[in-house]
């Protein structure tokens, strides 16, 4: 496929990546009500999440194609612009995933059985999502520039050494945007490597341990340089 079809089918996806993530967004705010219960909403976010790891993968996929055949001196202005629907798609994907996991938990938490404060546990019910929600929605991770990882044994260590310094070892970020800035800066082989973690405290710490033993052999990276 010719450099111009691929854009102009990459800015397709891209207006559907974007409308997708307003239509989560929404989603998100609306409250669990009589119409939507807590297990149709459930079902509703379950499936743009399945939308949205697909516009993610179509999009990674063609962004490299791009890469691989564009001019040079127009590369990194490629990179730097995929890079913020990579980081957009992480950020919703991650909101997505810890907002279905407290409709989960609210969801066994209020007994059905209640009549006279039924819409009591609603309207609270909908209170703490949002809640936790509202600080979330209002932080942006700042853009901090290492980098890019593609999986190259030999480019691991510079990468490493990189990301521990402006972040692995900085005390202000918690595991999870550590995490969102680790798959941010991740391509190819490296990016597919971690792509099953979720984002959890627990899954960084995998993740880091994964990508360590898989790239950060010292055999292979000396065998390479």
């Amino acid at each position: 496929m010719d450099l111009e079809r691929l854009k102009t089918k990459r800015s397709t996806v891209r207006s559907l990546f974007t409308k997708l993530v307003t239509k989560i967004n929404a989603n998100i705010e609306t409250p669990v009500n009589e119409e939507i219960n807590r297990e149709i909403k459930l079902e509703i976010l379950q499936d743009l999440k399945c939308q949205l790891v697909e516009k993610i993968k179509d999009l990674k996929e063609l962004d490299f194609g791009i890469e691989k055949v564009v001019d040079i001196s127009d590369l990194e202005k490629e990179i730097m612009d995929s890079e913020k629907y990579r980081e957009t798609g992480t950020i919703v994907r991650s909101k997505l995933d810890r907002y279905m996991t407290l409709l989960e938990r609210t969801s066994s938490n209020i007994s059905d059985g209640c009549t006279s404060s039924e819409q009591v546990s609603r309207e609270t019910e909908t209170n703490i999502i949002r809640n936790s929600f509202k600080t979330e929605n209002s932080v942006k991770l700042p853009r901090i520039n290492i980098n890019t990882f593609n999986g190259e044994f030999s480019e691991w260590l510079d990468f490493y050494n990189s990301f521990e310094i402006a972040i692995h070892k900085n005390d202000t970020l918690n595991k999870i945007e550590k995490f969102t800035y680790l798959k941010s800066y991740l391509r190819g082989a490296a990016s597919t490597a971690i792509s099953g973690f979720a984002l959890t405290n627990e899954n960084y710490d995998s993740a880091i341990q994964l990508l360590q033993d898989r790239f950060g052999r010292k055999e292979l990276a000396i065998t390479l340089i």
